[in-house]
């Protein structure tokens, strides 16, 4: 995903799918891209289980104060969002 030209940063994790249990879900930082861009970018690259299902875009990803991605305030904001589309 990384290597999508308009993708600076990226996370990838999983938040609870009905249907399968985890849905793979990325954020990700970058210039204003279509997600299904990125998402068929993935498919050509990688294995079908390791693209993401959903793509969600920051314009900070939420860090530590290490640098280090905190993936579950991400997994936590997603979920919600999920939750309140359907």
């Amino acid at each position: 995903m990384l290597r999508h030209p308009a993708v600076h940063e990226a996370a990838v994790f999983g938040v609870p799918d009905r249907l399968q249990g985890e849905a793979v879900t990325a954020a990700v930082v970058g210039a204003d891209t279509d997600a299904d861009d990125i998402i068929a970018f993935c498919h050509r690259h990688l294995a079908g289980f390791k693209c993401p299902k959903r793509l969600y875009q920051y314009r900070e990803l939420p860090k530590n104060a290490c640098g280090k991605v905190l993936k579950r305030t991400l997994r936590a904001e997603c979920s919600t969002a999920d939750s309140t589309a359907n």
